[in-house]
C-alpha cells in the first residue's frame, strides 16, 4: 500500500496513464474481492470453532457467518477508521498536503486504530504484516511512514501486551492470529517487493498478485479460515479498497480528467436546458460547440435574437443601452451614431500613445512600495493617471480604473480626477449584473450617468454640440458610457488575466483560453454551410460559449467576426498592447487580485449567494416565467434605460 519516494510527488512519475489503469481496473477488482470475503467466504469456508479466547464467543457456524458479513459490519462503524486509514495513504504518498499535514493526518489515523483495537487485535495485526512486509520490500522510504513502522512495533503492539495485564492474557488474545499473521505478511511482502523490484509484469504492477494470493488466503487454508482471521483479511481488504479509490480520484484530479468530464456534463445539461428554452419560446435553438461552426455564424449573421442576452444582459445593462446587446432599428440606430462619434475623436494611434504612457506611470508609482503608494494616490489626483493600489500592487481595481484613466483622456483629453472614481466603482456594478452575480447598486450607476453626461460631455464642447442636450437621453449617453467606458473596464481586466495566467501566449491566443465574453449569441435568417455541408439551419437561434472553444484547431477570432464584431478593437488593442508589452511578467502585476464576480471574469469562484442569484434569475427566464417583452421596440427599450434613472 505504501508508496516510494520517487513517486510521493512528482506528476511525470506517479500520475501516469499506467497508474490510471491500475487503479482504474482495481478499484472493481477489489471490491468483487471484498464482497466475496465478506459475503461467501463466511459461508463456503469458515472454520467451525475458532479456538482458544475465541472459543465461548462461537454458538454456531450459522451466527459466526452471519457476525462476519457486511451488514454487522457497516453497523458496527468500524468502516469509517478503516476507510480512513485507506484513503490517507494515497495522500500521504503523493504529499497532498505536506510533511506536517501528514503527521495530521497520521495522529489521526493512530487515534482510529486505538479505538478500533478495543474491539479486537484485527487492526494491529493488519499493521504488522503491512509494514513489515513493506519495511522488508524497501519500501518505507519516507520519514511518514518509517514513524508509523515505530509506533506499530515501537508503541502500538508493546502497548497493548502490557495493558493485557499478563504475558498469559497477551497470549491469549493475541494467538487467533498466529496462522495468519505469517500468511498475509509473505503476501504483503511478496507483493511489495514485486511491485518495486519487477513492475515489468503486470500481474505485481496491477496487483493481480494481491487479490490472487489474498483469494488464496481465504478458501485455501488448511480447515478453513477462522472467524478472527477472516476479520483480518476482511479488514485488510477494505482499507486497501480505499486506498486505491483515493488514488484514482487523485489520479483523476491532477489529470484533468475530472474537469473534462465535468465539462462534458456542463454542455450536455446546457444543451437539455437550451432545448427547454427553446420550446417554450417557440423557437429552434441550437447551441454550437464547434468554433469553425460558430465563426461562419458569426459572420452571416447581424442580428443577437431572442435568447439570453435579451432577457439577461438588456436589463442589466440599464440605465445604459448596450451596442453589444440592442437589435433592430434601435441597434442601426445606435450604430450610425456610433460612428459619429468615433470621426469626431482623436486619430486611434493617440490611445496607444496614451495607454503607454499611464501603464509605465502606474508601474512606477507600484514600483515605490508601499511608503509611497499614499503619496502616489495624491499625486494622481492632481497630475492625473490612475493611481497603484494595495501597497504598491497593480490589482484588478488598478486595471479598471487604468482603463478608464486612458479613455477619458483619449476621449475628453482630460486627466483623471477624484470625481471620476464613481466610474470605477460602478463598473463593478455593471459587471456584477452581467455576470448574473447579484443586482447592482442603481444609485451608482446613476452616479456614473452624471459624470459622463454633466462632466465630461458638457466640459468637452465639440463631442456635446454633436447631439447637444440628446446627450441626456439613454441611447446618447450610452454611446460614451458602453463602447468606451464600462465594457473596457470589464474586459481589459478580464483580459488582463488571461494575460498573466498564459504569459507565454499571445494576446489573442490568451484571450481564446479565458474569453471575456463568455457567450455568443446570433439568429441565422438563412443556412449556414461549412465545409459545403449545412451546419446551421435556417430560421435557428445559436448560443455559442467560448470555453467551448478552448481546446479547438481552429483559429476562431477573439474579438467576434462578421457585421456584430467588436466595433472598438481597434482602441482596445492600443491598451491591451500596452499592458500586455509592460505589465506581463512585471512583479507587481496581478490583475486577478479583487477580480470579483466568477462567469464574466475567468476566475472560478462563485459563493453560493451568487450562485443563488443566477438560479432565481436565469431559471425563471429559461421556462418563460420572466422574460423582457419589449424585444426590438426601440421607444421601449428607451422608456425601460430612462426609467432606471429615476430614483
Amino acid at each position: 500500500m505504501v508508496g516510494t519516494a520517487g513517486s510521493s510527488g512528482g506528476v511525470g512519475g506517479y500520475f501516469t496513464s499506467d497508474r490510471a489503469i491500475k487503479y482504474g481496473y482495481g478499484v472493481p477488482r477489489l471490491l468483487l474481492l471484498t464482497l466475496f470475503a465478506f459475503e461467501v467466504a463466511p459461508r463456503l469456508f469458515l472454520k467451525n470453532a475458532d479456538g482458544g479466547a475465541s472459543s465461548a464467543f462461537m454458538r454456531s457456524s450459522s451466527s459466526a457467518a452471519a457476525l462476519l458479513r457486511l451488514s454487522p459490519y457497516l453497523t458496527s462503524m468500524r468502516w469509517a477508521g478503516h476507510s480512513y486509514l485507506g484513503s490517507i495513504g494515497a495522500g500521504v504518498n503523493v504529499q497532498v498536503w505536506g510533511f506536517l499535514g501528514n503527521l495530521a493526518m497520521l495522529l489521526v489515523a493512530a487515534a482510529a486504530c486505538m479505538w478500533d483495537v478495543t474491539h479486537d487485535y484485527s487492526i494491529l495485526v493488519y499493521l504488522m504484516k503491512t509494514f513489515s512486509g513493506d519495511q522488508l520490500a524497501g519500501k518505507l522510504d519516507t520519514p511518514e511512514w518509517k514513524l508509523v513502522l515505530l509506533f506499530t512495533f515501537g508503541a502500538f503492539g508493546p502497548g497493548l501486551w502490557f495493558a493485557a495485564g499478563s504475558n498469559a492474557a497477551a497470549l491469549a488474545a493475541a494467538s487467533p492470529f498466529f496462522r495468519i499473521l505469517p500468511v498475509l505478511f509473505v503476501i504483503q511482502a511478496v507483493c511489495e517487493y514485486g511491485d518495486a523490484h519487477m513492475e515489468h509484469l503486470k500481474f505485481f504492477r496491477h496487483r493481480y498478485g494481491f487479490e490472487a494470493f489474498t483469494l488464496a488466503a481465504l478458501t485455501c487454508l488448511p480447515g478453513g479460515i477462522t472467524p478472527s482471521e477472516l476479520r483480518v483479511v476482511q479488514y485488510d481488504l477494505v482499507i486497501c479498497l480505499f486506498y486505491r479509490v483515493s488514488n484514482l480520484c487523485i489520479i483523476v484530479y491532477k489529470s484533468g480528467a475530472a474537469g473534462s468530464a465535468a465539462a462534458a456534463a456542463a454542455v450536455a445539461a446546457r444543451k437539455v436546458c437550451f432545448r427547454v428554452f427553446g420550446a417554450l419560446s417557440g423557437q429552434r435553438l441550437v447551441n454550437v460547440t464547434n468554433a469553425e461552426v460558430a465563426t461562419a455564424v458569426l459572420r452571416a449573421s447581424d442580428v443577437k435574437g431572442d435568447a439570453l442576452e435579451r432577457h439577461v444582459a438588456t436589463p442589466a445593462w440599464r440605465p445604459l443601452l448596450s451596442l453589444e446587446s440592442v437589435d433592430g432599428p434601435l441597434y442601426s440606430a445606435m450604430l450610425r451614431d456610433f460612428h459619429l462619434v468615433m470621426k469626431a475623436l482623436p486619430h486611434q494611434t493617440t490611445l496607444g500613445d496614451i495607454a503607454k504612457r499611464q501603464v509605465r506611470q502606474l508601474l512606477d508609482d507600484a514600483e515605490g512600495a508601499v511608503r509611497r503608494v499614499e503619496a502616489a494616490a495624491a499625486r494622481s489626483a492632481t497630475v492625473g493617471g490612475p493611481a497603484a493600489t494595495d501597497g504598491g500592487v497593480v490589482d484588478a481595481h488598478s486595471i479598471a480604473r487604468l482603463s478608464l484613466s486612458v479613455f477619458i483622456e483619449y476621449i475628453f483629453g482630460r486627466e483623471w480626477e477624484p470625481a471620476f472614481e464613481p466610474l470605477v466603482a460602478a463598473s463593478w456594478e455593471w459587471r456584477k449584473e452581467i455576470a448574473v452575480r447579484g443586482r447592482a447598486d442603481a444609485g451608482l450607476k446613476r452616479k456614473a450617468v452624471d459624470v459622463v453626461v454633466n462632466n465630461l460631455l458638457k466640459g468637452h464642447p465639440g463631442l456635446w454640440n454633436l447631439f447637444g442636450d440628446l446627450w441626456a437621453q439613454p441611447r446618447y449617453y450610452s454611446l460614451i458610457l458602453q463602447p468606451f467606458l464600462v465594457s473596457p473596464a470589464i474586459n481589459v481586466g478580464d483580459v488582463a488575466v488571461a494575460m498573466c495566467t498564459h504569459p507565454h501566449l499571445s494576446l489573442e491566443a490568451a484571450m481564446r483560453q479565458m474569453h471575456p465574453f463568455p457567450i455568443f449569441e446570433r439568429w441565422v435568417e438563412d443556412d449556414v454551410v461549412v465545409r459545403g455541408k449545412v451546419a446551421v439551419k435556417a430560421g435557428t437561434q445559436v448560443i455559442m460559449f467560448t470555453a467551448d472553444f478552448r481546446e479547438s484547431k481552429a483559429v476562431w477570432p477573439a474579438f467576434g467576426a462578421g457585421p456584430r464584431a467588436c466595433a472598438g478593437t481597434s482602441l482596445a488593442l492600443g491598451l491591451l498592447q500596452a499592458v500586455q508589452s509592460q505589465m506581463v511578467g512585471h512583479a507587481a502585476f496581478a490583475p486577478e487580485r479583487g477580480h470579483k464576480y466568477s462567469g464574466r471574469n475567468n476566475d472560478g469562484n462563485t459563493t453560493p449567494r451568487e450562485a443563488w442569484y443566477f438560479l432565481k434569475t436565469v431559471l425563471p427566464i429559461v421556462l418563460g416565467f420572466r422574460r423582457e417583452k419589449d424585444g426590438v421596440d426601440a421607444d421601449a427599450l428607451e422608456r425601460a434605460a430612462a426609467n432606471a434613472l429615476v430614483f
